[in-house]
């Protein structure tokens, strides 16, 4: 009989500060948040959208919630449930609990000689979201609700989805309730590699993510995002980059980010140093992509490994998103 772990048991073997009242959800502090409040500098969002990484939440509704097992991840896929279970906190306790996370941990740094003041007295009013900590958050059914209510509170949001529930990405649309940028993966190039790199937990996921690549198409919205996640071995051949520029032009992403794996958590286990690219890897592979596909190649950051292509002039010119402290009171969502 094969063991089956409790969600409590999947939570207690996951790294995240848990958050709400079923502790579904769960929030936690990314390197680059350290780094830009002790003057270390700040993540690629910074060089690409203009996010601030100290007033950033990386946070998830569903963390052990996934219908992917891939290659490349570096969270414990074994904890992941292909389908939501259990109880479901409503969207506005989720967002001030995601607050109330964010400043908890970090709630030491004004003790560090290295933490800059400005920073941290900015961090205690966070005012853009990362929905992407781990798990896929399109599983969680209140999700409309959670990005309107983030944006009601005036905090930008970028959610990051593997595309594997296209009616969600619809409910959004239909709802009116787009995140500030929508990005759906991109690691696979045709339904074979796609089996192999991202492991799906069940059947039919290939024309699911398919079927996603056609809504994304038809949203009315300028901030559409395909992130690429790359590695020695595995997805980088010619093949796959002739595969992958038919995915952006059918998806009509106004943005690219090719980035490379990095050997970091689980994924050590699963692939490991030798399939990680370098950054002359991803300019590489960025230049021929941008080659085929008509895309600009516009901004990159060395730290990250990764390269950001954009569809034409108005997205490149477009790309910095209007923060709060640029517009007054109220907040643009491109």
């Amino acid at each position: 009989m094969a063991f089956t772990l409790t969600l409590e048991q999947k939570r207690e073997r996951s790294p995240y500060y848990y958050i709400g009242p079923s502790k579904h959800a769960a929030v936690q502090t990314c390197l680059w948040t350290k780094k830009a409040l002790t003057g270390e500098g700040f993540c690629y969002k910074m060089t690409f959208y203009g996010i601030q990484s100290h007033r950033c939440i990386q946070w998830s509704p569903c963390p052990v919630h996934c219908n992917f097992a891939c290659r490349f991840c570096w969270r414990d896929t074994s904890i992941h449930s292909p389908q939501w279970e259990g109880p479901v906190d409503d969207a506005e306790t989720l967002v001030q609990a995601s607050i109330d996370g964010f400043n908890h941990l970090l709630n030491g740094y004004p003790g560090n000689p290295k933490t800059v003041p400005k920073r941290m007295e900015q961090s205690l009013d966070p005012i853009h979201t990362a929905i992407s900590l781990d798990g896929e958050p399109t599983l969680y059914p209140e999700l409309p609700a959670l990005i309107r209510a983030f944006h009601k509170r005036k905090i930008t949001t970028f959610l990051v989805t593997n595309g594997s529930n296209p009616k969600m990405l619809r409910l959004l649309a239909q709802e009116q309730s787009l995140p500030t940028q929508v990005y759906v993966s991109l690691s696979a190039w045709d339904e074979a590699s796609f089996q192999s790199i991202q492991k799906p937990l069940q059947t039919g996921l290939w024309d699911n993510y398919l079927e996603s690549l056609d809504v994304m198409r038809e949203m009315d919205h300028d901030r559409r995002v395909l992130r690429m996640t790359l590695a020695k071995g595995l997805n980088i051949t010619p093949e796959s980059i002739t595969g992958f520029s038919e995915i952006v032009g059918r998806s009509g992403a106004e943005y690219v980010e090719v980035k490379s794996y990095t050997p970091v958590g689980k994924s050590r286990l699963r692939l490991g140093p030798n399939f990680a690219p370098c950054h002359q890897d991803m300019q590489a592979v960025a230049k021929d992509l941008a080659e085929k596909t008509g895309y600009l190649y516009t901004a990159e950051h060395e730290p990250s490994q990764v390269v950001l292509l954009c569809r034409d002039e108005s997205a490149k010119r477009n790309r910095m998103l209007k923060l709060r402290e640029l517009v007054g009171s109220e907040r643009a969502f491109s």
